[in-house]
């Protein structure tokens, strides 16, 4: 375990505030690409895939802030939550897998995966604010101080 949690937590929750604007950035930059890039690669055959892939992208992103957001709580000793909320997601989409896929088909699979993705990632991000005593903004939004710091390394890298 870290000799200093609180500066871990700190190092965490940055993580975790610059994780979903650039994810939510990449997932849009890609959705609007994909019909060019799919269309490009594979051909027009694959275009039924698009609204799939605008469905999982989403998911993606809150599946990448439960792998950052995971290794923190376990280092606070509550891999508890995860696994809770990683039981929740499996119940969310196997439940919405079970009721939508036999009329819906792959596109009501895509939503269920979005859903248990989201589920799982609000629960853990909720476990994190808890037991770090942060509030959900101070976990989940870039702060000033964020956006100078990363402003100041750009223009460290720039005159390099």
């Amino acid at each position: 375990m870290s000799r200093n949690v609180d500066t871990d937590a700190d190092v965490h929750a940055a993580a975790i505030r610059w994780l979903l604007p650039i994810g939510a950035l990449t997932a849009f930059a890609m959705a609007v690409a994909a019909p060019f890039v799919l269309a490009r690669l594979y051909g027009a055959g694959f275009a039924p895939v698009i609204p799939l892939l605008h469905w999982l992208l989403p998911g993606a992103v809150a599946f990448s802030l439960i792998h950052v957001v995971s290794p923190a709580l376990i280092q606070r000793g509550k891999a508890q939550d995860i696994s809770l909320a990683s039981v929740t997601g499996l119940v969310v989409q196997v439940g919405l897998i079970l009721w939508l896929v036999p009329t819906g088909g792959a596109g009501s699979a895509a939503i269920a995966t979005l859903a248990a993705y989201g589920v799982s990632a609000t629960m853990v991000i909720l476990a994190y604010s808890r037991d770090t005593g942060r509030p959900l903004q101070r976990v989940l939004l870039p702060t000033r101080a964020d956006v100078h710091a990363a402003a100041r390394r750009l223009r460290r890298r720039a005159t390099r």
